[in-house]
């Protein structure tokens, strides 16, 4: 990034901060929102050119079915995932589970406008 763009960047931020936007905070996950049960399995989700995330549910035999239709992808046994609820104080959760922080950071972002909770480790 060229200094003339950074310094505009640094400059807008300092608006928007002076005027009083912030950034949306995410609240916790509630863990007693995550799926019940024990240990994850695991599966790689891959879009060409889009994005790669390991998918993850408690139940073996449901990762097998979602990996096999999503291309063919073996799940693999984790002892924990990380999940983010894009519903968050709603009555209709809806946690999204993966293989890394990275991945569930990732989700996060993409559905920024849902207001997801912060990412949190399941075991």
């Amino acid at each position: 990034m060229n200094r003339t763009r950074l310094g505009w960047c640094v400059g807008v931020a300092l608006i928007l901060i002076a005027a009083g936007c912030k950034p949306r905070i995410r609240p916790p996950l509630d863990a007693a929102s995550a799926p019940p049960g024990t240990g994850w399995h695991c599966y790689k989700h891959e879009a060409a050119g889009t994005v790669a995330l390991g998918i993850c549910y408690r139940d073996g035999a449901k990762c097998a079915a979602e990996g096999a239709n999503d291309g063919g992808s073996v799940c693999a046994p984790q002892a924990e995932a990380f999940c983010t609820d894009l519903r968050p104080g709603s009555d209709t959760h809806d946690m999204r589970c993966v293989a890394t922080m990275a991945d569930c950071e990732e989700i996060a972002r993409n559905f920024a406008g849902m207001g997801p909770s912060q990412c949190g480790t399941v075991p």
